[in-house]
């Protein structure tokens, strides 16, 4: 028979039960309360801050930083920051550098402990947490092997390297995510595809008149806020000459060309066939003006189709700028639309304003 175990040697083993029932128990309830709040949106990066902010409570690193990228993918900055302030050092990051950078680029983690840290030279820009680190991990946020964002966790020297249960944490933290990830991804594309031109990728005219309806309803007549209505001069030429595949070509070239020259607060759309309208926020109409002037001249010396060999376009563009030209934004279009026929009757190439 075996023999009996002394009383101490139940305590320690009750005691161990207990402690582990009730790391359990904390664990559920986390997820529970994680699931709740990524259940109760369907905007992707709210998503990504939740589970950012879950990674910070639920793996307990130092630092916390979620890295998002543009709208072209050509930079990344802060999202958010947790243990620390990043303070002014939220400028975007080129995409080809750092860390992240990478991550964002490959889809493959990254995992830096202090030796190789200290090796980097110059220090990736995207560390902006205060040092000396011990270690250091930039995951990839992932949709269909494609990376949505970068999540970097970082230890400080004090604290040391990330613990193997730190890690295992971290996975299935990941794990319970990726669900509420592609919910999301997958909210938004179905939503952009109401919104977005199949073939330029640029916003349609529905677009253009609900987001001319919210800035006129949120700014009233205070803001300045300009129009411009673009028309390729001779489009249907390119049909006629080399057929309408060359000329979805060259209007998906002209988007790039528009995308290039313009801010990234500023709305594109094509509005149809070979029209395009852009939103200029907070914009008088002397500076829309200066910017359509200057979309002209970039478009009158880009080379279009070049596998065909090369060709050059024109257009003619419509400036037209709420309050001043019109009370309404279906009337701020109609303007607009009304100063490009008249730069279209001048010979085209070229912007003039809406004259009451």
């Amino acid at each position: 028979m075996a023999p009996r175990p002394r009383a101490s040697s139940v305590t320690t083993d009750t005691q161990t039960f207990a402690d582990r029932l009730k790391e359990v128990e904390a664990e559920l309830a986390f997820f529970m309360e994680l699931g709740r709040e990524l259940t109760a949106t369907l905007d992707d990066r709210k998503v990504l801050e939740i589970i950012a902010k879950g990674a910070h409570t639920y793996v307990g690193p130092t630092h916390t930083t979620l890295f998002l990228t543009g709208a072209d993918r050509r930079t990344y900055e802060v999202a958010l920051a947790c243990g620390y302030d990043p303070g002014s050092r939220r400028a975007p990051i080129p995409v080809l550098e750092g860390l992240s950078g990478r991550v964002l680029r490959t889809g493959q983690q990254v995992r830096l402990d202090a030796a190789a840290l200290a090796q980097a030279h110059p220090a990736p820009p995207d560390l902006v947490m205060p040092g000396p680190l011990a270690e250091v991990m930039c995951l990839p946020i992932l949709h269909r092997r494609k990376a949505l964002a970068a999540l970097v966790l970082s230890h400080s020297a004090e604290a040391g390297p990330f613990t193997a249960d730190q890690i295992e944490r971290l996975t299935r933290l990941l794990e319970q995510s990726r669900m509420a990830v592609d919910r999301a991804l997958l909210y938004r594309r179905t939503a952009d595809l109401a919104i977005t031109d199949d073939l330029t990728q640029l916003f349609n005219h529905r677009y253009i008149h609900q987001s001319l309806e919210l800035k006129v309803a949120q700014g009233g007549k205070e803001p300045h806020l300009s129009l411009i209505f673009m028309d390729l001069d001779s489009f249907k030429a390119i049909n006629d000459t080399h057929g309408h595949l060359a000329g979805s070509h060259a209007l998906t070239e002209v988007a790039h060309v528009l995308t290039d020259n313009l801010r990234t607060e500023d709305i594109i759309a094509r509005y149809g066939g070979d029209e395009f309208v852009i939103i200029l926020p907070d914009t008088n109409l002397e500076v829309a003006m200066q910017i359509a002037e200057r979309l002209a001249k970039s478009l009158a010396v880009t080379t279009f189709l070049p596998q065909l060999g090369g060709m050059r376009l024109t257009a003619s563009f419509g400036v037209a700028a709420y309050p001043e030209h019109a009370a309404s934004p279906r009337k701020l279009v109609q303007h607009a639309d009304q100063a490009m026929y008249a730069a279209k009757a001048l010979g085209g190439n070229r912007a003039v304003s809406y004259q009451p």
